[in-house]
């Protein structure tokens, strides 16, 4: 079934928190246990689970109070966009965290090769170099 579409802009509404989550850049949030956190910069820790940590120094703000919405979390967050005293634009380096901007768990940039370029066995040939199937043994 459809859904119809709500109208709802996002960027309109929160145009600060829009920037920073869109930006490129390693911008997100914490909720847990009443306390929200607005972080700048790679957590710490391996993984995607709840428990993704962060630096003290990273943290632009915290809120320690029961949120009555996510609308509320929303509206805490677009306060929190503040460095040193003063606004942070989207924009905006923080060369303390935003020196690598890489994937948090980067794939390799060649594929494993286990053995020497003079070693493998065309095992199928397609015509085209790209989609040659090669195996190694040792």
């Amino acid at each position: 079934k459809k859904r119809k579409r709500s109208g709802f802009d996002f960027a309109k509404v929160f145009p600060k928190t829009h920037g920073h989550f869109t930006s490129g850049k390693f911008r997100w949030i914490r909720y847990e246990k009443d306390m929200l956190r607005v972080i700048v910069g790679r957590g710490i820790g391996k993984g995607l689970s709840s428990s993704r940590l962060c630096r003290e120094e990273q943290i632009l703000r915290t809120w320690k109070c029961e949120f009555a919405s996510f609308h509320e979390v929303l509206c805490a967050v677009e306060a929190s966009w503040i460095w040193k005293g003063k606004e942070l634009a989207a924009g905006d380096v923080i060369s303390e965290f935003d020196a690598d901007l890489g994937p948090s768990m980067p794939l390799p940039r060649e594929p494993p090769c286990c053995c020497g370029e003079k070693d493998g066995i065309v095992i199928s040939a397609c015509g085209e170099k790209k989609k040659l199937v090669t195996a190694c043994g040792e």
